[in-house]
């Protein structure tokens, strides 16, 4: 699945985005920075979850296997060592007019730190820390993220990529080259086995009729 937007913000020219380019890369000496935001909404999640497994019947929900997003660049990633974390977005922002600046132009709505603010704008401590190949990027390690957004534990406002602190990251990619890749199931939400009870192990074992697939 390509995300829903992929938008690189720059600190070189204030104020501006790039709408279709993964960017983490920074460059001190000429205060050449730049940070990417990614968001994928539930409602797509959800559309291919039910193109692959088929729709939900009551007490079901989709339990997600795996997640992974891959990045692939079209130059060698992280020249320098850095930090290829993802992190989670905690305000929400509009993908139409965020810039480095603003979360919001539109509605003047700023982030709290230009670039965004850690432990403000995006949690601090990273969901996933990329795996670094050559020309390509993976985060293997999302499903617990995609659960927690799909289930309503964490709001999903997608994820956050700074530049990896020293100069190095990842270069300019095209949209089209990152992806989400999920592994996941149908099964019985928690409460319909404990609703259901022992009189209800043969609809529970109904339940698991469809087998996990990728998405």
């Amino acid at each position: 699945m390509i995300p829903d937007y992929v938008g690189e913000l720059v600190s070189s020219t204030p104020d501006s985005y790039h709408a279709v380019n993964f960017s983490t890369y920074s460059n001190p000496g000429t205060n050449n920075v730049q940070r990417t935001l990614v968001e994928i909404t539930n409602a797509t999640f959800l559309a291919a979850l039910e193109n692959v497994l088929g729709a939900l019947s009551g007490g079901e929900k989709y339990q997600i296997n795996s997640a992974t997003l891959t990045v692939g660049s079209v130059a060698d990633n992280y020249a320098t060592t850095g930090n290829a974390g993802a992190y989670r977005v905690l305000v929400p922002w509009d993908s139409s007019d965020v810039t480095w600046n603003e979360a919001d132009a539109d509605a003047n709505v700023a982030w709290s730190a230009p670039g965004l603010a850690a432990g403000v704008d995006y949690f601090a401590t990273s969901v996933d820390t990329g795996a670094v190949g050559t020309y390509t990027t993976v985060w293997s390690g999302l499903g617990s993220t995609v659960q927690d957004w799909l289930d309503g534990t964490d709001t999903n406002y997608g994820l956050f990529f700074p530049d990896p602190g020293g100069s190095g990251g990842v270069d300019y990619t095209a949209v089209e080259n990152v992806s989400w890749t999920l592994d996941a199931s149908i099964v019985p939400e928690p409460s319909a086995i404990v609703l259901l009870g022992t009189g209800g192990l043969v609809l529970v074992l109904g339940l698991r009729r469809r087998k996990r697939s990728k998405v």
